[in-house]
């Protein structure tokens, strides 16, 4: 089964369950399963039918991300009573629930015998009313909102949904849905949404596609091509134009409203329901009504009008009268194109129960109707029949052409004659404005211009004609011509001006087609440049130098002129160029004349000299525009010195612009000058040399140039010869001007006069480097090479005695050569013991060229003797005695570790010394080969059994021969005992030396006296066991009178009391307890074994080893590692740290320590006993409490309790008994294993 929301889009999690139907026996039963054994009914498949499905009981009705849920269910059961037939069951009806919305169908199977793969499987799909997914694949489906707006081409391969309030636009969109799998596609535009087609925009796809619009859905077509079924529900709105190649329905309960505009349909829609639908331009093989549907049909008529001159009327209307009753149906405006398309009502039709009935109304009155000024304008009627509904509706309008007589355009046009009087053979302008006072444009206006004697013109009088294209209802046209007046003074003149001259524009009124105006004819003089032109005195001036200047002038006129004046400019005519003003006059018809200025300072080149008769025009004249007039002439200029450019070369060849130059070393700079005037330079003339800037403080050099010149030579070349200031900075950038003829404040001389001083410098800029030597090595350029090969390839360590070649390679990185260069080669690091090496190896001195490099070997036998990491350290020129660039690169090294050697110490001093006296202790340090380990610090201390020093360490170093010697003084106040150890320790190897320490004074030492006191009481209790085993056998003391009996009595038989059993007696409060107790009631004291969350006792023992032992050695490891410090690298520091012990080694000293602090030995048979035991447990010897160090026991461990047994009424009393901890009981059992080991 496939679960779907209300829009068919899959949805996971929804669950489907089952009822049993019709069946009688079953009905209304919820789905169930046979299961093993035979018989059983269960609510759920199987375990075998469910792990087979790869589901579970909790899952296996639930749908998956593609909305399926596989269930199997029950179909016929078949047992003796309904053999060979069975017993139906297999219908059900299904509810699909999701969130609160549920959907039930009924679905059956095939029945018993059908048993093939086709027969035992189904297949069916639930859309759950009022549900909607809450996630869904998008290649699939494409769900609105969010609104959105596609446009071009786009793909899709599912379903489209458009939800409530959701608005879906194909913007000129080809929209196309292709699927893989051959199902139908679907557009869904649910209540509320939207679907919209813009600009020729098309849906189709390689399935069929249903456009489904739900009650209140909006379906909008604009001019776009579909290729879909559309299915109409409720009350939903549908506007298309276009076409549709699929079918087209309303539901039988839709009440829609559609409205077809120039469509175009491949088969008939159905309208159903009581849905309307207005039909425009339409074509199709027809529509279908059902139910009580409606269908209003419309046709265009499609009107053009036109004015009374024949051309397009925009804005004219055309009204749509009923013939029947004459009122108005419709109206429509003309477009710019002046065409009118107005709607015209054909027919009605209606459906009642499915009976179609027609009412036709194509009978239609037309006229034309045009409004200017609120003024209409009228044209004749047309009556058109429009056709009726058929099928198969096609497109068939109306089309026509209406004229309005009336509307026409009213032309008029007055003249103005510009410089009136008119000037003898002068030109004049002549303007008309043409206005139309018509209430239509009027168009391609023809207008005739006359020069006339009367005011009746003649077409041999036409002087200049002119087309207007429109000239506007209302509005005007300018039109202006030149008249060339060639009458002579005292004439008068008509000018003329007719509109329409062929009267082809029909006008309201064709009597004001002419204007016309009188114009009189006078003389004025006219001045001009005459024959002579312009020119100057001298012919080619110098620059500089002052010239007159000239131009002739001439009356060309019909009049004699006044006084007038003449300006001169050169370049442009300005005030700033204004070479001089010159007045001249009166001047007769005909006559000529010279106007003349002085140009003071004529400037240098192809000068225009501009001059202006009359400019201000305070002289009236014919003709203006020949007053003025240009002339070039020739100004030649002064010299003029440049520098075109400037190069350096160093050591014969020239320097690039990218090049550096060696700092302190010289370099010459060419500097290239050239004359660039109009004359000869005689000189001398200076070229400086400045540094850095422009001014005399930063002059260099300067040199005199004493040849001439000229023009025409190429160049003069100058070189000066510097030295590159020293530097101790890498890079310093230069720049150097040449100046060329400076003034007298720079350069103390006189300057060559120029034309053109802006010119004369020049720059070059030069970059210089720092050109010390630079002595050099790094880490690369040092190789240690053992056994042949590279130290880098085995490992990076050595041992004592390795000899290794060190190969370097020395580098000058600078310019110049180093002499004497010092090479220092050491052994630097520091070791696990000695610190702080720091050994001269080697030092060579060299001889380097800059820019080389060397090779040299060093050979080298490692005589460290300790452990560590180390540094082959090499300095270059250590003393600082070459003027080095750089000294950051003069020091490299190279890494190595040296490996740890385990030397050989022997120990020579006597056994056993008095305490108060001295002890001498010697030996020898010898390498792991035998031989003689010299120059090593040992350190030797005298050790109590428990590790710890009773002497101050005193430190020796070995001689030549690897012998140490040291005198010790032994405290007078330490005990006397055999336990004592010499230790000597060389690096972090230890060798030790029992050593017994004698009490002071004569006799013999106390713990004689008990060894042989010890010897007797063995005897004795060797001699009362001995009694004792063939005697009464094993004694126990008694808990009333304390005699000693018989471990097996069960009275005693010197008191008569009886012995309790079960209850012992805390030796700690003295109550008596039951016998199993762990803990005593009364006062809580705790037997054998801790309670649940106490501390164990290896943990009691670790936090006294971190506070006795590691403490104390954190705090240096701290200070010595600093930020590098933490639990890990501690734990290495600790373990290469001389005074190393593991928690393991110091559990075991300690526990010995507190063993021989808390044992008494018996001095029978030296059996170990508890301190305050009386008795020996090995040969039953009486001991004799001995003072000995205690020790104090972790806090929280259990204490070993001693308890006797309860006598109960009758005097039945207990026999000692002793409960213990189990970490303490283990430790007894230790000892008195070792203890036996010892008897052994």
């Amino acid at each position: 089964m496939t679960l779907n929301d209300k829009y068919g889009v899959p949805l996971q999690g929804a669950t489907i369950s089952a009822k049993f139907t019709g069946s009688t026996e079953l009905e209304g039963k919820d789905a169930y399963y046979y299961a093993p054994p035979a018989g059983t009914i269960r609510t759920t498949p199987p375990g075998t039918i469910l792990s087979y499905m790869g589901k579970t009981a909790a899952n296996y009705r639930t749908s998956d991300s593609q909305g399926k849920v596989r269930v199997p269910y029950l179909t016929d059961i078949i047992n003796w009573t309904t053999a060979p037939n069975s017993l139906f069951v297999g219908v059900y009806k299904l509810t699909g629930t999701y969130s609160s919305y549920s959907t039930t169908i009924e679905f059956g199977l095939d029945s018993y015998p059908a048993m093939s793969v086709s027969n035992t499987r189904s297949s069916t799909s639930i859309d759950i009313a009022g549900a909607t997914a809450s996630s869904w694949d998008s290649t699939k489906y494409l769900i609105v909102p969010p609104n959105m707006t596609l446009a071009g081409a786009y793909a899709h391969t599912g379903d489209v949904i458009i939800q409530p309030g959701g608005t879906l636009t194909l913007d000129a969109c080809d929209f196309y849905i292709r699927r893989t799998d051959g199902v139908p596609a679907r557009i869904i535009i649910d209540t509320g949404g939207k679907l919209v087609l813009n600009n020729f925009s098309s849906i189709s796809g390689n399935v069929p596609i249903t456009i489904e619009a739900r009650t209140g859905a909006i379906l909008r077509s604009y001019a776009s091509d579909v290729v879909a079924d559309i299915s109409v529900y409720g009350t939903a709105q549908v506007r298309m134009s276009g076409s549709l190649h699929g079918n087209f329905t309303t539901s039988s309960d839709a009440s829609a409203s559609i409205l077809f505009t120039d469509m175009n349909f491949t088969s008939k829609p159905v309208i159903d329901g009581t849905s309307s639908v207005t039909v425009w331009n339409t074509s199709a093989p027809g529509i279908s009504l059902k139910g009580n549907a409606m269908m209003s049909l419309y046709r265009w008529a499609t009107i053009t009008v036109l004015d009374g001159t024949e051309y397009i009327l925009p804005g004219a209307a055309i009204r749509a009268y009923w013939q029947l009753n004459g009122t108005i149906h419709n109206s429509a405006t003309a477009n710019s194109n002046g065409v009118a398309k107005i709607r015209l009502l054909v027919s009605e039709l209606k459906a009642t129960g499915g009976v179609v009935s027609s009412t036709y109304k194509g009978n239609y009155r037309l006229v034309a109707v045009y409004t200017y000024n609120s003024v209409e304008y009228s044209s004749s009627p047309g009556y058109v029949a429009m056709a009726p509904y058929l099928e198969p509706l096609t497109v068939i309008n109306v089309v026509g052409t209406f004229k309005i007589d009336s509307a026409l355009p009213n032309i008029d046009p007055p003249v103005t004659v510009y410089r009136n009087p008119a000037v003898s053979n002068a030109p004049a302008t002549v303007t008309t404005t043409i206005n139309n006072t018509g209430v239509v444009d009027a168009r391609n206006v023809l207008i005739y211009f006359y020069d006339s004697n009367d005011t009746v013109p003649a077409m041999s009088e036409k002087f200049a004609e002119y087309t207007v294209d429109l000239i506007p209802a209302g509005g005007q046209a300018v039109v202006s011509v030149t008249w060339m007046n060639t009458h002579l003074p005292g004439e008068t003149r008509y000018i003329i001006v007719q509109v329409d001259p062929f009267d082809t524009i029909p006008e309201m009124n064709e009597s004001d087609n002419i204007g016309w105006e009188m114009v009189p004819i006078i003389g004025l003089p006219d001045m001009t440049i005459g024959s002579a032109g312009i020119y100057t005195a001298p012919i080619m001036p110098t620059e500089g130098i002052s010239c007159d200047v000239y131009a002739q002038v001439t009356n060309i006129g019909d009049a004699d002129a006044g006084t007038f004046d003449v300006s001169f400019y050169y370049d442009q005519v300005d005030a700033s160029h204004l070479i001089g003003t010159a007045t001249i006059g009166p001047l007769g018809m005909g006559a000529v004349t010279l106007a003349h200025v002085t140009w003071a300072s004529p400037i240098a080149g192809l000068r225009p000299i501009i001059v202006q008769i009359n400019p201000s025009h305070a002289l009236e004249e014919r003709d203006y525009s020949n007053n003025n007039e240009t002339a070039v002439i020739t100004v030649l200029t002064q010299p003029d010195l440049y520098i075109s450019s400037m190069f350096a070369v160093h050591r014969g060849a020239q320097v690039g612009s990218s090049d550096s130059l060696p700092a302190g070393e010289q370099v010459s700079i060419y500097v290239l000058v050239h004359n660039g005037g109009g004359t000869v330079v005689t000189g001398p003339t200076m070229v400086a040399l400045y540094m850095g800037s422009i001014a005399p403080s930063n002059m260099v050099d300067y040199i005199n140039i004493t040849t001439p010149i000229s023009v025409s030579d190429p160049y003069t070349q100058v070189v000066f010869d510097i030295t590159l200031p020293a530097q101790t900075v890498p890079i310093i950038d230069y720049t150097f001007f040449a100046v060329v003829n400076p003034t007298v404040s720079q350069g103390g001389f006189s300057p060559v006069f120029e034309s053109d001083y802006t010119n004369n410098a020049n720059s070059l800029s030069l970059r210089a480097f720092d050109s010390r030597p630079d002595p050099a090595i790094s880490m690369s350029d040092i190789t240690i090479i053992v056994g042949g090969a590279p130290l880098s390839s085995q490992g990076g360590n050595v041992s004592y005695g390795d000899t290794i070649e060190i190969r370097l390679t020395v580098r000058n990185d600078g310019y110049l050569p180093v002499e004497s260069l010092s090479v220092s080669v050491n052994i630097t690091g520091n070791d696990t013991y000695t610190k702080g090496i720091d050994t001269p190896i080697k030092v060579e001195y060299l001889n380097l060229n800059g820019s080389s490099e060397t090779e040299i070997s060093v050979t080298y036998k490692i005589t460290v003797k300790f452990s560590g990491s180390y540094r082959i350290a090499v300095w270059l020129d250590l003393e600082q005695s070459v003027n080095d660039k750089d000294r950051s690169n003069n020091f490299a090294y190279a890494d190595l570790v040296v490996l740890y050697i385990t030397p050989t110490i022997s120990i020579y001093a006597t056994g056993n010394v008095t305490a108060g006296t001295s002890l001498t202790i010697s030996g020898f340090v010898k390498y792991p080969d035998g031989s003689p380990w010299a120059d090593i610090d040992v350190w030797i201390v005298i050790k109590n059994a428990l590790g710890a020093n009773v002497t101050t360490p005193v430190k020796v170093v070995t001689s030549a021969d690897g012998r140490y010697s040291a005198t010790i003084t032994i405290p007078a106040s330490l005990s006397p005992s055999p336990s004592y150890k010499i230790d000597v320790s060389v690096g972090r190897d230890h060798q030790q030396k029992p050593l017994g320490i004698l009490a002071a004074g004569g006799g013999l030492e106390l713990w004689m006296f008990i060894l042989i006191a010890a010897v007797i009481i063995a005897a004795l209790v060797v001699f009362s066991i001995f009694i004792y085993k063939r005697g009464v056998g094993k004694l126990v003391e008694c808990g009333e009178c304390g005699a000693l009996i018989p471990e097996s009595a069960t009275r005693c038989p010197k008191c008569g009391v009886e012995f309790e059993k079960d209850m012992v007696k805390c030796s700690e409060c003295g109550a008596w307890i039951p016998a199993s107790s762990v803990e005593c009631p009364n006062c809580h004291v705790r037997f054998g074994t801790p309670l649940e969350g106490e501390k164990t006792y290896e943990e009691k023992m670790r936090e006294q080893y971190e506070e006795h032992v590691l403490s104390k050695y954190r705090d240096l490891a701290k200070a010595e590692l600093g930020k590098d410090y933490n639990e890990d690298t501690f734990k290495a520091w600790w373990q290469s740290n001389p005074a190393y012990i593991s928690f393991e080694d110091w559990l075991a000293k300690e526990e010995e320590r507190r063993k021989q602090a808390n044992l008494v030995t018996c001095p029978v048979c030296g059996t170990p006993n508890a301190k305050d035991a009386t008795i020996c447990h090995g040969c039953g010897s009486q001991l004799t409490p001995v003072q000995v160090e205690t020790t104090t026991t972790p806090e929280g461990v259990v204490i070993e309790k001693r308890v006797i047994r309860r006598p109960i009424e009758k005097k039945v009393v207990s026999k000692k008994v002793i409960k213990k901890p189990l970490d303490q009981e283990q430790q007894q059992q230790q000892q008195q294993q070792s203890g036996g080991q010892q008897q052994q």
